[in-house]
């Protein structure tokens, strides 16, 4: 089982790899900056969806092979 935040980590580096277009919104960020950005839209994807963010992050995860 992979723990909690390494599960957050893959998840959300899937979201970006899927989000191409959020990079480039973010571009002009501080680091810190950008990955909070990255991880209120991760957040607003899981809503309008109608998931929590945890339930999100275990469907992107689940599609790794690790």
């Amino acid at each position: 089982m992979i723990a909690r935040e390494a599960r957050q980590a893959l998840a959300l580096q899937r979201f970006r790899e899927a989000n191409p277009q959020l990079l480039d919104e973010v571009r002009a960020l501080a680091p810190h900056e950008q990955d909070q950005q990255i991880e209120w839209t991760f957040e607003d994807a899981a809503q309008e969806q109608g998931l929590e963010p945890w339930e999100l992050a275990l469907q992107l995860i689940a599609q790794s092979p690790e």
